[in-house]
Parts: C-alpha cells; structure tokens; sequence
C-alpha cells in the first residue's frame, strides 16, 4: 500500500507532519513492504511548515510512485490553489487513488478542482462556511467524514491524527489501529 502526503510551503504540520507519523508508526508491526509512507511535493527542495519546520520531500512529482491513497493537508492553500504543479498532481492523483484524505483546509484543494462537489464534507471548525463555495452536498461538524467513493475529510489538527488512526483501521483492521493508537498513546 503506497500512501503519499503532500507537502507544500506553508503546510500545517500536524496536518502532514501529524498524519504523516500516525501512518508511519504503523509500519513496524506491518510485514515488509506492506505499507510505503513517503512525502511528495513539486520538487524535492526542502518545505517551510507553517509553524517554521524545514522539510525535505521524498519525492518529486515527476519521480513519486503513483498513490494508492493521497493525504492533501491543509495551510496556506490560497497560495497552493496558484501553483499549477500541485493543481496539477492533484487533479490527477486525487480522483484516481483508492483513497483520498482531505485534512483541514486541504478540502478547498480538492474543491478548487471540483472534486468535492454534491459530497458531505468538512475542513477546520473556523472554514465551515467556506466549503459551501464549492457546492458540497452537506457541510458536516464532525472529526471526519467519509463519503463511499473514496473521499474522506477531516478537521484540522489534532483530528488528523484520529483521521489517519480510521484509515489505519479502514485498510489494515482494527487490531493494527489499535496497536498504533496505544503505541502512541493517542486517547
């Protein structure tokens, strides 16, 4: 399973970062090779986070492997929404994964490319509002919304990491979530 975060400067880190360290903690109680986490971004250049952390990405667009499931996490996205190479990967990974996790305003990603449309949907508890810019079908208060096509949202955040605990859940089972979650010692 080939799971891919995107970073991008000026992502929020418990978005990706958080995300990012759920899934990873499930590797070693995984068999090799079960489960590939890595980070993409239009180049491998280093990221600013939002919170100042500088970030190398595994991959570049051009070279990453194509993702079972994307994790699009939120920050600055009004300055992503420009950047036509992330637009770009986006459109054509997020419709096509298995699996696609939008966390916090990563949502208005997806919705700039008309992919959140007549789908329940939520971001971070100050944007809600905001989804309805993108004719979503329900904006949804809750920690994570999972519609049956493969697109999920999740608030911002700490329900990142809740979020990528379901996912954990969603693809390897309940006792590997759990493991991960006690690992962590995540309420």
């Amino acid at each position: 399973m080939k799971i891919a975060v995107l970073l991008y400067n000026e992502v929020a880190d418990l978005d990706a970062l958080g995300v990012y360290g759920v899934l990873g903690a499930a590797k070693p109680m995984l068999g090799e090779d079960a489960l590939n986490v890595a980070t993409v971004a239009r180049s491998r250049m280093s990221v600013q986070t939002a919170g100042g952390l500088v970030v190398t990405p595994h991959w570049a667009f051009m070279s990453a492997p194509v993702p079972d499931v994307l994790v699009v996490p939120g920050g600055n996205v009004d300055a992503v929404k420009k950047d036509r190479a992330v637009m770009a990967y986006l459109g054509e990974h997020a419709e096509r994964a298995q699996l696609c996790l939008a966390v916090g305003s990563g949502a208005f990603l997806l919705g700039e490319l008309g992919l959140v449309r007549d789908m329940d949907a939520m971001t971070w508890a100050g944007a809600l509002e905001r989804l309805r810019d993108y004719d979503v079908g329900t904006v949804v208060d809750a920690p994570l919304v999972k519609n049956g096509n493969g697109r999920w949202f999740a608030g911002g955040g700490a329900t990142g990491l809740g979020a990528a605990l379901e996912l954990l859940r969603h693809l390897f089972g309940p006792d590997l979530a759990e493991g991960v979650r006690a690992r962590l010692e995540l309420p």
